[in-house]
């Protein structure tokens, strides 16, 4: 499912966009559809979509810096991927009650 969630994540990398959740959730449904003809992924698995993409982007934020080394980034870089993280899961949360 990781491999799904890194292939159908539509969100910035960096800043937070509210309609990353929705065109993310288009490819995915998008994707299942042939998907799931050759492979087939419990509803926990495909329920774990939104969660595994908040995984990668912290994944990519320490790829970055493993590559480009710790300084270049500063305490503003960790805040706005705090507040990245906590959007993500206010929407997440908020689409999930629809």
């Amino acid at each position: 499912m990781y491999d799904v969630a890194l292939f159908c994540n539509d969100t910035h990398w960096y800043n937070f966009e509210y309609e990353g959740y929705e065109k993310s959730k288009t490819r995915l449904e998008q994707f299942l559809k042939g998907y799931l003809r050759y492979c087939s992924l419990t509803k926990d698995e495909i329920s774990a979509f939104y969660d595994l993409i908040a995984v990668y982007h912290f994944q990519l934020q320490a790829t970055i810096m493993e590559i480009h080394g710790y300084d270049c980034v500063g305490a503003d870089y960790f805040d706005k991927q705090y507040e990245w993280l906590i959007k993500w899961k206010e929407q997440c949360k908020a689409m999930s009650k629809l």
